[in-house]
């Protein structure tokens, strides 16, 4: 058992959104209960605990970053334009074109 506690904590749960003082005790990657770091530390005092300073924990929660425009870029040629390693993609295609993007285009 793992409980992970001492963060701000986001859930799903419309009942309980957010927990200030939040944890959650994980088994076998199966989450088991999550609640304030004291009522999952009371129900599970044997687990193993990682603290997380105060930093957000969102149980269940799968990384959903993305560049959206790099699906739309997929392709795109541009005449003249023959860059050679990442910095020089980056330089050329991206941060120009977020150097580009107006406050409601990025919203969008």
């Amino acid at each position: 058992m793992l409980i992970i506690g001492n963060g701000r904590m986001i859930t799903r749960d419309p009942q309980n959104p957010f927990f200030e003082n939040g944890a959650v005790a994980i088994e076998e990657g199966t989450i088991r209960k999550a609640g304030t770091t004291e009522e999952i530390k009371k129900a599970y005092p044997d687990a193993e605990y990682i603290d997380a300073r105060g930093g957000v924990i969102m149980p269940a929660f799968i990384n959903a970053h993305e560049h959206i425009y790099s699906a739309f870029a997929r392709g795109l040629s541009i005449n003249g334009y023959d860059p050679h390693g990442f910095l020089e993609i980056l330089d050329g295609m991206w941060w120009t074109i977020d150097r580009n993007l107006t406050l409601e285009e990025t919203r969008l």
